[in-house]
């Protein structure tokens, strides 16, 4: 019984030495797991963030979830499962929308990326479809490299390869444009 007790202990005694032995301290594994890049260091559900300005409601934003990388070499929030943003006026009626099936806001660019199904709409009823928009806080421009849609208040289609606004929806063009045009004789 002593033997394999004494055994034992021998064998348990090379298992350790055999583990320290076989670490190694590979500087760029280790920095890896100290700065945790690829990990969210917030993660949030059902998330409404409301801005205001004077105490008055002007934006409102709404998403399933969103996880923030403040580690990543450019800090990002990403809303993996979309966003609905409201924009209001001093009376509190909505001026513009904005929904998609996915997002990332570049916190150091103060840039947002919307992505699949973008679908922005204003005040007097046109819909702007794309799969992409970028919205530049800093210069509180929207735009879109890809291909876009819109369908104007009064029926008409505008289409084309690109996309610009201001960041109320308000005052757009598309170029590369192709679709109906309606003159009126005013």
């Amino acid at each position: 019984m002593k033997n394999i007790i004494r055994l034992l202990k021998v064998a348990a005694l090379l298992g350790a030495a055999t583990f320290i032995f076989a670490c190694s301290n590979d500087l760029e594994v280790i920095k890896s797991l100290a700065t945790n890049e690829n990990k969210a260091t917030q993660i949030g559900k059902n998330i409404t963030t409301i801005y205001t300005e004077n105490g008055k409601v002007m934006v409102k934003m709404t998403a399933p979830e969103l996880q923030r990388f403040e580690n990543a070499e450019e800090p990002k929030t990403i809303f993996p499962k979309g966003i609905e943003i409201t924009f209001y006026d001093q009376a509190h009626k909505p001026t513009s929308s904005l929904t998609c099936k996915y997002a990332i806001r570049y916190e150091t660019k103060k840039l947002w990326e919307a992505r699949n199904d973008v679908v922005g709409k204003n005040e007097k009823g046109d819909v702007l479809h794309t799969e992409r928009l970028y919205w530049n806080e800093g210069e509180k421009k929207v735009y879109s490299n890809d291909f876009c849609k819109v369908i104007r208040g009064d029926g008409t289609v505008q289409q084309g390869k690109r996309f610009e606004s201001d960041e109320r929806f308000k005052n757009y063009s598309i170029f590369n444009f192709s679709g109906d045009i309606n003159l009126n004789d005013e």
